[in-house]
């Protein structure tokens, strides 16, 4: 059995011992409330983007033709769907950032 790892809690160096607490700071907690609600905001466009491509779905198959709504729909899904995914791009290129 190995002896456990010297740990010096007075030495400058970044990785010698026990990270330490550090109180958040007002740019910390802004930024997290920032996030939390941006992630609340892409929920509600996920919903709303399946309930849209569920409602499309259901669509009578026997309808041959596509009506004005629909295409309002499609644009409509298009349009939440590629928001969706700027905001998921941002978030991923965010965290690779730091």
């Amino acid at each position: 059995m190995a002896p456990p790892a010297a740990v010096f809690h007075n030495s400058k160096a970044p990785d010698y011992g026990p990270p330490q607490e550090r109180t958040p700071t007002f740019q910390d907690l802004q930024n997290k409330r920032y996030l939390e609600a941006r992630l609340k905001q892409m929920v509600g466009e996920s919903e709303k983007l399946l309930k849209l491509a569920a409602d499309l779905n259901r669509r009578e198959p026997a309808v041959q033709f596509v009506t004005r709504d629909d295409v309002h729909r499609v644009e409509e899904i298009e349009k939440l769907a590629h928001g969706v995914k700027w905001k998921m791009q941002l978030a991923v290129d965010g965290v690779k950032a730091q």
